[in-house]
Parts: structure tokens; C-alpha cells; sequence
């Protein structure tokens, strides 16, 4: 998988929410995980990153509204504009770390 090439820090989340304003933190850690790992429940994300689960369910459903993640069967997946935009960000990364 690219996420073990890459190697994605904090640092590197910090970074990419200067770029991506309508992005916090939190939401592009969420994002990044969901695109490596789709299908992942709520409590699956809640227990990778240890944020309390009110934080991760308003983010989960900010995103649904921007419509960047949907929900399937209690589990949550990148829409494709997601995908897209995760995709972005990836290359961002990867451009700042000056692989590629």
C-alpha cells in the first residue's frame, strides 16, 4: 500500500489543512484512513484514531453533507469527488516530501 511508502505524519495532516481550508485536522486524518481502508464503522474509526466518538460522528457527518463520504450498511466509504480529492491530497504529500 502507498500509505507505508509515504509515511504520513501529523506534520504532514497539519500541512495539507493550510490547503484544504474547508478540512480540519481531524477530517483529513479521517479521510486519508477511509481511502486506504474503506468500509470502516464508526467505532473501527473511533478506536484507530482515540478521539472521543462525538468528535469522529460530527465529522463523519460534516463530510457526508460536503458529500466527500457515504454510508453503506453502517459503514463509511469515500465518494468518488472524495477519492478524488484524497487522491490530491496524496500527491500533495508526496510532492512535499519529494517523492514521486
Amino acid at each position: 500500500m502507498r500509505e507505508q511508502q509515504l509515511q504520513i505524519t501529523d506534520r504532514d495532516v497539519t500541512r495539507l489543512s493550510s490547503v484544504f481550508r474547508s478540512l480540519g485536522k481531524v477530517k483529513l486524518k479521517v479521510l486519508l484512513y477511509l481511502y486506504f481502508r474503506p468500509y470502516k464503522t464508526h467505532r473501527e474509526i473511533r478506536d484507530r484514531f482515540g478521539y472521543h466518538g462525538d468528535t469522529i460522528r460530527n465529522v463523519l457527518l460534516g463530510a457526508r453533507k460536503q458529500g466527500i463520504v457515504e454510508k453503506v450498511n453502517g459503514k463509511y466509504k469515500l465518494t468518488t469527488p472524495g477519492k478524488r480529492l484524497v487522491e490530491g491530497a496524496v500527491e500533495l504529500i508526496a510532492a512535499m516530501k519529494g517523492e514521486k
